[in-house]
């Protein structure tokens, strides 16, 4: 297993290879195994490099952190800075998201019967060690956003390679 450089304290090789098993030996996305793997690297923070931690000013910073070799999965650090966020858009893979630092906004959207695109849940606050998970099948078009007007950083986990985790953006007006 080969970390990108970036992180390599035992804490986060030790999550990479449980994620891996997890990923490996369930033919159901294990998100809830996942998430709870990922709660103990969320409670610390000196296995991420403190470059990584430095938002960027023209939007939020994607970093990847390990890519399994068949694409099964990948781990990327993302920091957010005030005001910062992502377009509407989907993954069509699985995903597991949990905050290292600070507070981020989640805001789930559906496309409705009218085949416009509606908001299918209320906006969710999530906070330092809060973990989320997405799944395709149930739904995966959403929106994250800066909580603070401080630095947040968040951890992802995807069920694919990191190139291919924004697949399709979309327009909402509210």
């Amino acid at each position: 297993m080969t970390a990108l450089g970036i992180a390599t304290r035992s804490s986060f090789v030790s999550f990479v290879l449980e994620v891996e098993r997890l990923v490996r030996r369930s033919s159901v996305t294990p998100y809830r195994q996942i998430g709870a793997s990922l709660r103990p690297l969320l409670a610390e923070r000196g296995w991420i490099a403190p470059e990584l931690l430095h938002p960027r000013r023209e939007g939020y910073r994607r970093e990847l952190l390990y890519e399994d070799e068949a694409g099964a999965f990948s781990i990327g650090c993302f920091v957010w800075g005030a005001g910062q966020a992502t377009p509407i858009h989907d993954h069509r893979s699985w995903g597991v998201m949990g905050v290292l630092s600070g507070t981020l906004q989640s805001e789930n959207f559906a496309i409705g019967a009218s085949g416009r695109l509606e908001r299918s849940a209320p906006a969710e606050l999530l906070h330092a060690g809060q973990v989320s998970w997405l799944d395709p099948t149930v739904g995966d078009i959403h929106r994250i956003s800066a909580g603070t007007d401080d630095v947040d950083v968040s951890i992802h986990v995807y069920g694919c390679r990191f190139v291919d985790v924004c697949r399709a953006r979309y327009d909402y007006a509210a």
